[in-house]
């Protein structure tokens, strides 16, 4: 539901307040938000900057605030309610969401959205028991750190600096990883319990790099378009044969057809390995 004016939302348990949809809303800031029976709240492109006026909404379950040049995030504490905090195409300063954490703030979160926070860093989410979505996308990432041992599912760091995998590694829970548009050159130290994997334009250079993949026997879709394995014109069928397991390749179903090409293939191409090693 969209609103205009905030005298309209007294009752309601939705809020959806969006200055890119609608240019002449007013929106005068989150203390002018009555409704303590709030669930689902929603700001983006105003000047709001605090957010504790939100965070004392005792039944607020998804808290989305966008755009609105967030820097910092009060050392409050949100209700047992909140299962989802959107604070994407802000400024959050990695130490404040830090000291949240620590502060026990941000405990009861299932879902954190940080797109486009420009971070360094990834904040140590170590102290989050609930946290099993985490979307870090297009900010500047050079590692990732501080999220080992959580109870992360499903984990978004596409469009970042990333060369290696961090603690990624050591993700026991970890189901969907999506790490396009980075620097990775190899699988090395992904967890085993991945389902999808997205790769997509980053620096692999063959298939025989994916081979570490093997271990992960719950992986079904895989995307590695745009890097530099897929200039070989028969690079599926190098990796249908290197990970067998998959189902999907760059979102196309692999028919029974081509695992049979790829068997061949492979066999052919150690054929030819051989023959020239033995100088023939």
């Amino acid at each position: 539901m969209l609103v205009s004016k905030i005298g309209q939302t007294t009752g309601d348990l939705h809020i959806i307040i969006d200055k890119d949809h609608d240019p002449q809303t007013e929106f005068k800031g989150l203390s002018t938000i009555v409704n303590d029976k709030l669930e689902t709240l929603a700001i983006n492109g105003f000047d709001i900057r605090d957010l504790a006026p939100a965070m004392s909404l005792m039944y607020l379950r998804e808290l989305r605030i966008t755009r609105c040049d967030i820097r910092s995030i009060p050392a409050l504490r949100f209700s047992e309610s909140i299962e989802l905090l959107d604070l994407s195409h802000n400024e959050v300063d990695v130490s404040s969401i830090a000291q949240s954490v620590s502060s026990g703030s941000l405990e009861f979160i299932r879902t954190l959205v940080l797109t486009h926070n420009y971070l360094p860093t990834v904040p140590d989410l170590t102290a989050l028991p609930y946290l099993t979505t985490l979307t870090l996308d297009n900010n500047k990432l050079t590692g990732v750190a501080g999220i080992a041992g959580t109870a992360i599912e499903s984990l978004n760091v596409d469009h970042n600096q990333l060369y290696e995998y961090g603690d990624i590694a050591q993700l026991p829970r970890l189901r969907h990883l999506s790490m396009a548009h980075n620097q990775l050159a190899t699988t090395v130290d992904l967890p085993d319990t991945l389902a999808t994997l997205d790769l997509r334009f980053n620096c692999i250079a063959s298939a025989t790099d994916l081979a570490e993949l093997r271990d992960a026997p719950l992986l079904r879709d895989l995307l590695v378009e745009g890097n530099p394995l897929c200039d070989h014109p028969e690079y599926r069928l190098a990796v249908i044969y290197t990970v067998p397991q998959i189902e999907t390749l760059d979102g196309v179903e692999i028919p029974i057809e081509d695992r049979v090409a790829a068997i061949n293939y492979h066999e052919n191409v150690m054929a030819h390995d051989l023959a020239r090693d033995a100088g023939l």
